[in-house]
């Protein structure tokens, strides 16, 4: 329920967003988070998502080479703004 509120209020999002989504994520729908981002940037150019293939849930407490790439991507998201 809550994915499908927010897929219909992306309009109402006008900052940078990226979401950083967990390959192996068995908590939330991997194919929701989709749906929104690729809903979301048709309004908003900077929204960006970048998967961690293979990392679950809560990427930041994964292994070193999970959450590297997690915050690595977190970096480059705001060098970039």
């Amino acid at each position: 329920m809550a994915a499908k509120q927010c897929i219909q209020q992306t309009r109402q999002v006008k900052i940078p967003l990226l979401l950083v989504q967990a390959g192996a994520d068995q908590i939330v729908s991997n194919q929701d988070q989709q749906r929104f981002v690729s809903k979301l940037s048709r309004t908003n150019q900077h929204a960006k998502m970048v998967t961690v293939e293979g990392a679950k849930h809560e990427v930041l407490f994964e292994r070193d080479a999970y959450r590297n790439q997690a915050l690595d991507a977190v970096s480059h998201f705001f060098s970039k703004q």
